[in-house]
């Protein structure tokens, strides 16, 4: 099973309705669940989805208040500016760590070596600096799930 993470933007005075459910308000007030309410409740449009595991770049910072996000295997956080600028910065860093190996491991090519272990991360940055300059800092929050 593979996991994955979507960045996805929600209107400010619409997370305050959300942010401090519990577990069971979610169930009584939306019959969804915790797993459920990202695709039942928000349906949000993706603006990037990422092919690894870049919330352990970020601090937590969790969507729901009143959930701890350790009790699910369900990645649900707010990424604020400044740790979209660190995942940016990551990713910067690795696409140049993997052009250095790809350098290196060039010289030393034989027939039967794998060239590319990327999940397309020099496309990344492109679009993350796009959502990075375009999000309306003051009215949206940027959200980022995973599962």
């Amino acid at each position: 099973m593979s996991y994955r993470e979507k960045l996805f933007t929600l209107q400010k005075k619409e997370y305050i309705k959300y942010k401090n459910l519990t577990f069971e308000e979610l169930k009584e007030k939306y019959n969804t669940t915790y797993y459920e309410f990202y695709y039942d409740i928000l349906n949000p449009k993706i603006l990037h989805e990422f092919g690894n595991n870049e919330s352990q770049t970020i601090r937590k910072n969790n969507f729901f208040k009143k959930i701890k996000q350790d009790d699910y295997d369900t990645t649900f956080l707010i990424v604020t500016k400044k740790s979209l600028l660190v995942i940016i910065k990551k990713i910067t860093q690795d696409i140049k760590d993997w052009n250095k190996k790809l350098f290196e491991l060039s010289l030393k090519l034989d027939n039967n070596d794998t060239l590319l272990d990327s999940w397309m991360k020099e496309y990344d940055i492109f679009n993350l600096l796009f959502i990075y300059k375009t999000t309306d800092w003051d009215n949206e929050i940027l959200c980022l799930y995973g599962a």
